[in-house]
């Protein structure tokens, strides 16, 4: 028995390295790698039961009820932290659609809670059904930030001093036709990362807009080279109007898919989503 719980254990192991390792920038690994180890987890609870080891089976309780504290916490932490990025979205790159996103996300999942505990209030078999579906839509919400956290964690720390062939930085839009705050502190990281790997190309990726005068990409290029950037060594992709186009178009310019690039944005889930 013990023999098969090994096996077990050792198989999803197996499946949580293979996911790192084969596709690092997809959302969906970040998901399965956390269902490997809660499975792994798991096992490992059954083995120790199996076992009879009391300090292991203490040990393990202890892990899934720290995890199980931590799940309104987190949902607190991800309301503030949508309702900030919006702010700052908003208060540095303008008042554009897309820049809503956060703060509706955020919007939604207050409204769900404040739904949720009115409903539970309510003593009748519809309404806790209706609890019911609303908590597993909040849960549902919850894994899919677990998931991009994992994903994240992993591209934030992997070969952060690999040098890379390309550093392609993301427009957000321009405003007066002017290059925003939030977008100079990208085209800033991605001068001082330039500086560090002076042998990487930059590729300034955005295209240009109905209320703009001229591309993101070239007003990015000519912010940069106002800070002291050479050029010569850059290219303008003028073409994305976003996220998704702005990988698919600047990867046009990349001569050796194996190469290492380096993407500056503020954008992390819908990077890691296109990506």
């Amino acid at each position: 028995m013990n023999y098969i719980w090994s096996v077990i254990i050792l198989i999803f192991i197996v499946t949580t390295v293979l996911a790192i390792t084969l596709d690092k920038s997809n959302l969906y690994k970040g998901g399965c790698v956390n269902l490997s180890l809660f499975i792994a987890m798991f096992m490992l609870y059954i083995f120790a039961i199996d076992l009879n080891n009391y300090w292991l089976t203490l040990f393990l309780l202890l892990i899934a009820a720290f995890f199980v504290a931590i799940l309104p916490l987190s949902l607190v932490l991800l309301i503030g932290s949508l309702c900030y990025l919006g702010w700052q979205l908003m208060t540095k790159e303008g008042k554009r659609l897309t820049n809503f996103l956060s703060l509706g996300l955020a919007s939604v999942l207050i409204s769900l809670l404040i739904l949720s505990i009115i409903i539970n209030s309510i003593k009748d078999t519809f309404f806790s059904l209706t609890w019911h579906w609303i908590s597993a839509l909040i849960l549902y919400f919850m894994l899919h930030i677990f998931s991009f956290a994992t994903t994240y964690l992993y591209l934030k720390f992997k070969r952060k001093n690999a040098p890379p062939a390309y550093i392609i930085i993301l427009g957000s839009g321009l405003i007066n036709n002017e290059v925003p705050p939030l977008l100079q502190s990208r085209i800033k990281k991605g001068l001082n990362l330039s500086k560090k790997f002076p042998n990487a190309t930059i590729i300034f990726s955005g295209g240009q807009g109905e209320d703009e005068e001229l591309a993101e990409g070239l007003a990015m290029q000519i912010y940069a080279q106002n800070q002291g950037l050479d050029v010569s060594n850059s290219i303008v992709e003028n073409k994305s109007l976003n996220t998704y186009e702005n990988l698919k178009f600047s990867k046009s310019y990349i001569t050796n898919l194996n190469d290492l690039c380096y993407i500056i944005t503020n954008h992390s889930i819908r990077y890691v989503l296109h990506s």
